[in-house]
């Protein structure tokens, strides 16, 4: 058996290793590994061992799976990601500074030994090799993908058509909340109709500010870190394939989006990209920078959309946050209006009471009087009548203490009944009789307020009082 195959000038044995059919090494010739292969330890084998877990990560598994019951074999997990490409732009890309970071074997993958390394340098040096290396170069940007792995980096799950895909868990997540979008057509609209959506369906507040929070977390992952890692690193593969291509920072730092002084007057328009930068036709380069141009223009404006949104959210919670504190001070002015006319009604009542109490000593101090008065032309006529019978009201006279004054205890009657001597207030004459509040089963009210004694009842007289 030969040791070189004469055609290609291949030792026998790499040709007796493809010849038993290759194994699928991309990933591990794209991605970083720290995993090393030498010559004299590694078999065709171990090689399949190494590489099998990887084809089978990527293998469909069919099933009746939805994005919401992801057919685990076909999910594209974080597990996937690979960093390689962003840290070679933080590295290459010279407006990135030149900055390695703490583990340089992140930028690039360990490169392979033995066999599996003599295989890919002959497929990259080859004709073959050559040929595929040119026309990538040839292809256009695949600028999804490179979106796809960043998304998976910021934790999201995504199935093989790039939709997102629950993990599960909690709804209410950053990585959960957007399941069933897909990845690549997400913009700030799309945030801002679900949000609309929320705030105008949801009932429940708790669940509603758990949405929104996980609405803003997601929007800040898909739309800020992983869309700016994306456009570093398209930046920087375009470079690399175009040694003549401007992003937009380069656009701008060259002073090739600014307007001239003749457009002062000119309406700003933020939907019109040429709002942004002004090209000479004859210095554009090719249709594919022009492209990659608009498409840095259009990021520029769903940026601008999205803080102008988020502004506007602001002035309206602040514009709710007005009315409430409006709808307050209404609300208390009101309760004071009220609390100030209850106080005018009571004190109109208080007023009312001690009106009302005046007439009451005025009128019983004319009863007084008058009872005074017939007692007296009863006493000279001789009939001894009380000035309740005098007066034409039968055994009664008013006895009530706050009718009296110089009260004083003179005796008790057979029946145990207090007997006092008195003067009817703004009256000279002394009398004597019972207390009113002291007999309630010979009492009753006049309807002046004052308590009045039947004296018919007791065995007590109500008389002029000698001495």
């Amino acid at each position: 058996m030969a040791l070189y195959d004469t055609r290609f000038g291949l030792p026998q044995a790499v040709v007796d290793y493809l010849n038993q059919g290759l194994p699928d090494i991309y990933q591990s010739i794209t991605q970083p590994s720290n995993t090393t292969i030498d010559d004299e330890s590694t078999s065709s084998d171990d090689l399949n061992k190494t590489v099998a877990p990887i084809i089978q990560a990527t293998r469909g598994g069919g099933g009746d799976f939805s994005v919401y019951n992801p057919d685990p074999t076909r999910t594209r997990t974080s597990d996937q990601y690979s960093p390689y490409a962003y840290n070679r732009a933080m590295r290459d890309t010279g407006k990135f500074g030149q900055t390695v970071g703490p583990n340089p074997n992140l930028f690039y993958p360990t490169p392979l030994t033995g066999i599996p390394g003599a295989i890919a340098s002959y497929a990259k040096n080859s004709l073959v090799g050559k040929g595929l290396g040119a026309l990538g170069n040839m292809m256009p940007i695949n600028q999804r993908a490179i979106l796809e792995n960043e998304l998976l980096g910021q934790g999201f799950q995504l199935n093989d058509i790039g939709q997102i895909v629950s993990s599960g868990g909690d709804i209410n997540t950053a990585e959960n909340i957007m399941a069933g979008y897909n990845a690549s057509k997400i913009t700030a609209d799309t945030f801002q109709k679900r949000r609309d959506m929320i705030n105008e369906k949801m009932k429940d507040p708790v669940q509603k500010a758990a949405k929104l929070k996980a609405l803003d977390e997601a929007e800040a992952k898909i739309l800020g870190i992983a869309t700016d890692k994306t456009t570093s690193i398209f930046d920087a593969k375009s470079l690399a394939k175009d040694p003549t291509y401007q992003s937009f920072d380069d656009l701008v730092a060259a002073g090739l989006l600014a307007g001239d002084d003749d457009d002062d007057d000119y309406e700003f328009d933020p939907t019109d990209p040429r709002q942004f930068f002004k090209v000479d036709p004859v210095s554009r380069k090719s249709a594919i920078d022009q492209e990659a141009a608009n498409r840095n223009v259009q990021r520029e404006i769903a940026r601008r959309n999205a803080a102008a949104i988020a502004q506007e959210k602001s002035n309206r919670d602040a514009v709710r946050e007005a009315a409430k504190t409006r709808a307050s001070s209404i609300a208390q002015e009101k309760s004071n209006r009220d609390a100030a006319r209850d106080a005018a009604k009571k004190s109109a009542a208080r007023k009312s009471a001690v009106a009302q109490e005046a007439a009451n000593r005025d009128a019983a101090r004319n009863t007084g009087r008058d009872n005074a008065r017939d007692n007296a032309q009863s006493s000279a006529t001789g009939r001894g009548a009380t000035s309740a019978t005098s007066s034409g009201l039968g055994g009664f006279g008013f006895s009530d203490i706050r009718l009296k004054e110089n009260v004083e205890l003179i005796g008790k009657s057979p029946s145990n009944i207090n007997i006092y001597k008195f003067n009817y207030k703004d009256n000279p004459t002394t009398y004597q009789g019972a207390m009113a509040h002291e007999v309630p089963w010979a009492s009753i009210k006049h309807s002046n307020g004052y308590m009045m004694v039947d004296y018919n009842l007791l065995d007590v007289d109500f008389k002029k009082y000698n001495a």
